[in-house]
C-alpha cells in the first residue's frame, strides 16, 4: 500500500503522474511545514502565503527531484528559499515606502528649474505639504505598484505624470536618469513625483 511507501518512493510516483502519492506526502508533512513557517515568518499571513508557494514550487520542480536524497530535506530547502524571497520582497516594499516618505517630506523644499517650458507648464506650480505616513493602509497602497498594471493604478494621473511614476518606481530609474531622458532637471522630477503620489493617495483614500 502507498501509505507504507517512503517519501522518496511517493515522490517518484508523483513525478510519473500519480496524484494520490502527492496527497499522501501533503498529509504527512504539511502540518510540520506550516508550523515551521509560522515560527519563522513575520506573521501568519506571510506563513500561509509561503506555505502555498512552497507546494506550488514543489509541483513545478517535481521532475528535478533526485530520489537519492531525502525528500523532506528537499522540501524544506524549497520552503526556505520561498521564505527568503518573501522577506526580500517585503524589504523592497519597505524601502519604497521610506523613499515615498522622504520625497513628500522634502517636496516643499524643492524648486522647479526646468529647461523645457512645455514640460513644466503641464503641472501645477503650488508647493506641497504633509507627510506620507507609513501606516498599514499606505503600505498596501505602495505595494500595489508591484501588483497592479499602470493602466489601472495610475489612471488618475496625467500622461506625463504616469510616465515619470512608471520610470521611477516600476523601471526603478534614478531622478537623474529620468531628468536626462525627459530633458528637464532632477529637482523638477522630484517635484512631479511628489505631486503625483499626493494625487494618487487622495484618489484612493
Amino acid at each position: 500500500m502507498k501509505q507504507n511507501s517512503t517519501d522518496e518512493e511517493l515522490m517518484v510516483a508523483y513525478q510519473r503522474g500519480d496524484l494520490h502519492s502527492f496527497d499522501i506526502l501533503y498529509q504527512r508533512h504539511s502540518g510540520r511545514l506550516l508550523g515551521y513557517l509560522i515560527q519563522k515568518s513575520a506573521n501568519t499571513s506571510q506563513a500561509h502565503d509561503v506555505f502555498q508557494a512552497t507546494f506550488l514550487k514543489l509541483h513545478k520542480s517535481r521532475n528535478q527531484y533526485d530520489p537519492q536524497y531525502p525528500f523532506l530535506a528537499w522540501l524544506f530547502t524549497l520552503c526556505r528559499n520561498e521564505l527568503l524571497d518573501s522577506f526580500k520582497m517585503e524589504k523592497r516594499q519597505r524601502d519604497k515606502i521610506e523613499l515615498f516618505q522622504q520625497e513628500n517630506l522634502h517636496s516643499s523644499e524643492l524648486d522647479i528649474h526646468s529647461s523645457d517650458g512645455n514640460f513644466n507648464s503641464t503641472f501645477e506650480t503650488q508647493s506641497l505639504s504633509g507627510n506620507l505616513n507609513t501606516t498599514s493602509e499606505n503600505q498596501s497602497f505602495v505595494g500595489n505598484f508591484n501588483k497592479a498594471s499602470e493602466h489601472s493604478l495610475l489612471d488618475p494621473l496625467l500622461p506625463q505624470q504616469k510616465q515619470v511614476i512608471k520610470m521611477r518606481y516600476m523601471d526603478e530609474e534614478t531622478f537623474e536618469e529620468i531628468a536626462k531622458k525627459l530633458k528637464t532637471t532632477p529637482s523638477n522630477i522630484r517635484q512631479i513625483v511628489s505631486r503625483s503620489l499626493k494625487k494618487l493617495r487622495g484618489h484612493y483614500e
